[in-house]
């Protein structure tokens, strides 16, 4: 029975810890930009999702997922796209996600 007890301890330890960790928000990065189409690997994202392009020294560009190919998306930029460079991170626009909770399916 002691051990049974002290499982349940650790388990609800683990719990704690669990649900204050921040989740890791996932990203991508930029590798091509034609024209207006800019082309992002890193992220699984559907058709319709949007995102944002982070730039080192202008403003955020908001985009959406237009296509795919392979590992690659292809995202039409909401706003001006001036100051873009090559490798600028891709962040996904979605709900933040609820963290999982101990027990839960």
């Amino acid at each position: 029975m002691p051990r049974i007890a002290e499982l349940k301890r650790f388990v609800h330890e683990c719990a704690q810890v669990a649900t204050a960790t921040e989740t890791i928000a996932k990203s991508g990065r930029l590798t091509r930009v034609t024209g207006l189409v800019m082309e992002a690997v890193g992220l699984r994202l559907a058709v319709g999702s949007s995102c944002t392009v982070v730039l080192p020294n202008a403003k955020p560009v908001a985009a959406e997922v237009v296509g795919f190919a392979d590992d690659r998306l292809f995202l039409m930029p909401a706003s001006d796209i001036y100051g873009v460079v090559p490798g600028a991170r891709v962040i996904p626009v979605e709900p933040a996600a609820e963290p999982l909770q101990p027990g839960s399916p």
